[in-house]
């Protein structure tokens, strides 16, 4: 028995594995939108804490590509 499409691929937002013209373009608006939202905290820790903040992120970034959690890139 094959597997039932989920909501991504009903909305037509996958192309088999991979996202869709309409799904690649969903996603690039809610990662603009987050990183417009999220501007005004990394102005208010400033360059140097946003800097520390990076450092003590990438630990959970690379457990979770190593996990298989996420992909790099």
């Amino acid at each position: 028995m094959g597997r039932r499409p989920g909501a991504a691929a009903r909305a037509g937002l996958l192309d088999g594995e991979s996202l869709s013209t309409g799904g690649a373009i969903l996603r690039r608006h809610i990662e603009d939108r987050t990183e417009r939202l999220a501007l005004p905290a990394y102005a208010a820790l400033g360059d140097a804490h946003c800097e520390h903040l990076a450092e003590l992120a990438s630990a959970f970034g690379r457990a979770g590509v190593e996990a298989g959690l996420l992909k790099p890139g």
